[in-house]
Parts: C-alpha cells; sequence; structure tokens
C-alpha cells in the first residue's frame, strides 16, 4: 500500500510539472501576436535590404519590394528581388539581377502568373520566362523568347520568390510548409517548418537586440538565388514576421544573408 501511495504521488508530481512546463509555454506565446495572413502582409509596404557574407567576405546586397502591376492587363501584385554583387570580389564583378514574381490573390493566398529574370549589367532583360497556366496545369518556360520546357503545374507551385511571403505565415508556429517549385526547367520541393523557438539577435536595422522566431526547412533542387539543401531562417517576433535573417547552402558553402535597412508604411 505504502508503495502504490508513493508511485501515485510520483505521477501526480510528474504530471504537474509536465502541465506547469506545457501552461508555461503556452503563456510565453500568448505574449506574442499570432503570424500575420498573407493579405495582411501587403497592405503595408515593405522596403527590405540585405547584406549577404560568406566568412569575411560581402558577396553583395539584395532588395526585396512588393507593389502593385499590371501585366497582361491583369492587375495584381509584383514581387521585386534585386541582387548586386560586390564588383571588388576576383572572378564575380559587376552582377545586377532582377528577379520578378508577379502574382494575383485568390482565396487569400497568393498565385503565382508570371515570373522573369532581368540581367541588367548585360542588358538582358527577361532572359528567362515562366508562365504558369493554371487552366492548362502547365508551366511554359522561356530562355530568350524561345520555348524551353514544359512542366506539370501543381496546386500551390510556383518560382519560389514566394517563399518569402509564405514564409512569414508559419513563423512562431509549429506548422510547416510544402511548396513546389521551378527552377531552372524543374520541378522540386522547398519545406519550411515554423517553430516557436525564440532567439535574441542584433540587426543593423534595428536599435538593440530584438526578439526572434526560428525556423527552418529544405529543398531538393537549386532553390531561390542558387541556395540547395537545409536552411535556416529568423524572424521578428512582430505582427508581421518581419524575415531578419537565413543561413543557407550555396557553391560557395555556408552563405548568411542579414537584415541591414527595414522601412514601411501603410499603403
Amino acid at each position: 500500500m505504502i508503495y502504490h501511495y508513493k508511485l501515485n504521488i510520483l505521477f501526480l508530481l510528474l504530471f504537474s510539472a509536465l502541465a506547469a512546463e506545457v501552461n508555461a509555454q503556452e503563456t510565453k506565446e500568448q505574449l506574442y501576436p499570432d503570424p500575420p495572413s498573407v493579405d495582411s502582409v501587403l497592405t503595408w509596404e515593405e522596403t527590405f535590404k540585405y547584406e549577404v557574407r560568406y566568412s569575411f567576405f560581402r558577396l553583395g546586397n539584395v532588395k526585396v519590394q512588393i507593389y502593385r502591376d499590371t501585366v497582361q492587363n491583369t492587375s495584381g501584385w509584383l514581387m521585386k528581388t534585386i541582387i548586386t554583387s560586390n564588383s571588388s570580389i576576383p572572378f564575380v564583378g559587376k552582377e545586377i539581377n532582377h528577379y520578378n514574381s508577379f502574382f494575383v490573390m485568390e482565396d487569400s493566398m497568393p498565385k503565382e502568373l508570371f515570373y522573369w529574370r532581368d540581367n541588367i549589367d548585360e542588358e538582358e532583360y527577361k532572359d528567362m520566362t515562366y508562365a504558369f497556366s493554371w487552366e492548362d496545369k502547365k508551366v511554359y518556360a522561356k530562355l530568350k523568347d524561345e520555348p524551353a520546357d514544359t512542366l506539370d503545374l501543381e496546386e500551390g507551385g510556383g518560382s519560389g520568390q514566394l517563399v518569402f511571403l509564405m514564409g512569414r505565415t508559419f513563423a512562431g508556429t509549429r506548422d510547416s510548409l510544402d511548396m513546389p517549385i521551378y527552377i531552372e526547367y524543374e520541378k522540386g520541393y522547398l519545406n519550411i517548418h515554423g517553430t516557436t523557438e525564440i532567439d535574441r539577435r542584433k540587426y543593423d536595422a534595428f536599435e538593440g537586440k530584438v526578439e526572434t522566431f526560428y525556423s527552418k526547412g529544405s529543398t531538393d533542387i537549386e532553390g531561390p538565388f542558387g541556395f540547395k539543401g537545409r536552411f535556416e531562417s529568423w524572424y521578428l517576433t512582430d505582427g508581421l514576421r518581419v524575415p531578419l535573417e537565413a543561413y543557407v547552402k550555396v557553391w560557395l558553402g555556408n552563405v548568411k544573408i542579414k537584415l541591414t535597412e527595414y522601412t514601411k508604411e501603410l499603403r
């Protein structure tokens, strides 16, 4: 009897400790706003500027903006990513590339219609294009206006740029996203796994350290901006889940992308 009594007490203590830990975690999570919807993000006009580094070397800079635009008589949204290389790095030289994703909102979710790349420094515009035909369930790829390939289009698919937008809706949660992506005439998948893990980190865009949510993921083909394999990312714990930092693997090795400037205003 005494043994069973002590065992019951032990179980009660264990369950009480477990319940306290769960409640503490829930209370901690409730301190932060829920992640944003895509619609709520688009109510803000944001400008992001990032620095890209490999070890002690600054490889270049990245600028991201999303704004209203019209393409082929369709009104929607254009996400433009501008990547500029550090021309002082040997064997790299001056590189300026614009990556453009045009999408519309359907049932509060982005649906990509067109993607194209502009090689600015070589004055080659729309040197690579993708047209996403949701009626035909096909992706029509062109290289310099010449048909290059046709791929089967899967629901929720896109060029991969919209991961920058979609990742924000999962940051600070335990949810996951599997996104079909179409890059370099191939179809692959990019996975994002949100966590509730919080860390304090420093960024030039803010004064002092800020609290961040950690996310992780992977891609099985060469993903946006040339990375492949596993990646890590950090988001601000605010209601917009501002993308702050990413560790990605490219042909050089592990590259760090960190936010240096950020502005926002209501549209």
